[in-house]
């Protein structure tokens, strides 16, 4: 799948061509610092590292690839333990859970349990010290969701925010209704097909977010709403009821369009189309973190770090354009930027501009998906599946046991 690894490699061309000159400090002043990078974007960081050792030429770095996959199990276990002891790596490049990362092993499964088990350093400082950071433009709804107690630890560096996308002809807009289900409804009355199928997608593709945000780590308190739950599923059984009335042509019509990054190929050149960014069920629109960075609250060399971590963060490596980078993840339509100006950069003279931009500016959250999130979204899946196949809704006590089990799932979390 690509994800991060394409933005990555979109950024390089442009970053490379500005490198700067400098004299090679001989091996003994060197400083290292040894990165912990998720095995699916070694190449990509490691020539993004080549890049910022010719602008710091007294800074070695050190990559140490490390695979989400069952069979690399001994070496994260050996790596939380060396984290444990105080030893292991400077600094953390990894993916975050998102769609496809189900049984995949993740040296931080909870990033939000890591910061406030003190794994991470705290970057206040070294943010308030940085004369560069002004101009990185990250909206405060991104940012939060790598704070912990007021204080930044984790810097996300790629979301993902689910769109509905619609031919701006005949949309039906739900832009302002204050709940995704208050947006199923006004779509189910419309009577519009093509808006039918494009929501139905939505929910499809974005079914382990659809319940965001459910946890208030600070707070120690489950967020997650029961008989919320019980309404979307019922509000999304609704949907797949009504398409499957639909006949011949529009029924079979399939949407590539709305919903999660990951199913969405687009690189915002249509002309005549409308995004909106919806509502979750619980009331906030919300984006969820595909990749992250972190200093270890072990590290020796914080400073190196937290300036290699927001070397990733810089508009240069944050845009794009396509005469300029190849591969750009925002161009397949994978992960988008943190920082705004990048995204608008990348975004200048597309079609979709304005749109696009207004759906980033209305962010209100961010989260890590959690386990939860995926045992939500599988059971809304369910409710989705047995319509399509012909079977009879889940009645309302099933629902009720399904909400029962999932709000478990996230206090379990929570006492983890």
């Amino acid at each position: 799948m690509k994800k991060f690894s394409l933005f990555l490699a979109a950024v390089l061309t442009v970053t490379m061509l500005g490198g700067c000159n400098g004299s090679q400090s001989s091996d003994l002043n060197e400083k290292v610092i040894r990165v912990c990078v998720s095995n699916y974007l070694y190449a990509e960081v490691e020539t993004i590292a080549q890049i910022y050792r010719e602008k710091n030429p007294g800074v070695k770095i050190q990559l140490e690839a490390l695979s989400e996959e069952s069979e690399d199990e001994a070496k994260i276990k050996q790596m939380k333990t060396d984290i444990m002891s105080g030893k292991g790596p400077d600094l953390f490049i990894l993916q975050s859970r998102g769609y496809e990362a189900y049984e995949r092993n993740f040296l931080f499964p909870n990033v939000n349990k890591a910061m406030e088990s003190g794994v991470f350093c705290n970057l206040d400082d070294f943010i308030k010290k940085d004369k560069l950071w002004e101009n990185i433009n990250i909206p405060k709804g991104i940012l939060k969701v790598g704070t912990y107690n007021g204080r930044q630890y984790v810097l996300p560096i790629t979301i993902d925010l689910p769109m509905l996308v619609q031919e701006e002809a005949d949309k039906v807009d739900v832009s302002e209704e204050e709940s995704l289900m208050d947006c199923m409804k006004a779509i189910r009355e419309s009577g519009n097909q093509k808006a039918l199928n494009e929501m139905d997608r939505y929910c499809f593709t974005s079914a382990f977010q659809l319940l965001e945000n459910a946890l208030d780590y600070e707070g120690q308190e489950v967020l997650f709403d029961k008989t919320i739950y019980v309404e979307l599923a019922n509000s999304l059984a609704e949907i797949s009821l009504q398409r499957a009335e639909q006949e011949g042509d529009e029924h079979a019509e399939s949407s590539q369009r709305s919903g999660s990054s990951q199913f969405v190929k687009s690189n915002f050149g249509e002309e005549n189309l409308d995004y909106q960014v919806l509502p979750t069920a619980m009331g906030k629109r919300t984006a969820y973190v595909q990749s992250y960075g972190a200093v270890s609250s072990n590290s020796k060399e914080k400073k190196i770090c937290y300036d290699f971590l927001r070397f990733f963060l810089d508009t240069e490596r944050q845009g794009g354009d396509s005469t300029k980078y190849y591969n750009s993840s925002i161009e397949v339509g994978t992960d988008y930027p943190v920082n705004r100006d990048g995204f608008e950069s990348y975004l200048n003279e597309k079609p979709a501009k304005e749109e696009v931009l207004n759906c980033f500016d209305r962010i209100e959250d961010c989260v890590f998906l959690s386990q939860a999130s995926r045992a939500a979204g599988d059971k809304l899946l369910e409710v989705r599946s047995r319509i399509i196949g012909g079977e009879s809704p889940y009645s309302e006590s099933e629902l009720k046991t399904f909400a029962d089990e999932i709000y478990k799932k996230y206090e379990m979390i929570l006492k983890e």
